[in-house]
């Protein structure tokens, strides 16, 4: 909650209380002012204030939940936008898996958690760095790595720069320890 707003809560509930206390306290004998028309100043006073801090209260908490689906909005998006460069290093890491196996390995049987198993690194050390890649334009798997890992890098980095105000802390971690991991920086 804004530090201003419990302020005005304060100062609300401080002139109810005060409204209250003159309302059934009584009147004060020495004062010349009629005491049925101080009650009813209290007393309309009073209902004024609650009926301020009742609609104050509520503004804030439209205001409050409208700040969380921002919020989630600009998230969504934002791990809509990491999502495919994702998939698409993980296609890439399949391929290059692909590309060292002598068996025939279909990606659609292939998730990720069964992907990246002891028989993947096994066989992913014997991957010819410079043989020729199957991209275009041509270049060689060294090549292809290199500039696959540097796109998926500044991928992260502009998602962070967008959205970083607003992702989970435990989210840009993930991505900053990606993005200076020793591969990701022996590779470029």
């Amino acid at each position: 909650m804004n530090k201003n707003l419990s302020l005005s809560y304060i100062v609300l509930i401080t002139v109810v209380i005060v409204c209250g206390l003159t309302y059934f306290v009584g009147p004060n004998n020495s004062v010349s002012v009629p005491s049925d028309f101080k009650e009813a100043i209290a007393f309309n006073l009073g209902i004024s204030v609650v009926t301020i801090l009742i609609t104050v209260f509520l503004i804030d908490r439209v205001i409050e939940r409208n700040k969380q689906n921002e919020i989630a909005k600009i998230n969504k998006i934002a791990f809509n936008q990491i999502r495919i460069p994702i998939l698409h290093q993980n296609i890439f890491l399949f391929n290059i898996f692909k590309a060292t196996v002598f068996e025939e390995v279909e990606i659609k049987k292939m998730k990720p958690e069964s992907l990246f198993n002891d028989f993947y690194f096994e066989n992913i050390k014997y991957v010819d760095l410079i043989r020729v890649a199957p991209v275009l334009p041509k270049m060689t798997w060294l090549e292809y790595i290199n500039l696959e890992i540097v796109n998926f890098r500044k991928t992260l980095e502009k998602t962070i720069d967008r959205y970083g105000s607003t992702l989970p802390t435990k989210f840009i971690e993930e991505c900053e320890s990606i993005i200076n991991s020793s591969f990701c920086m022996f590779i470029n």
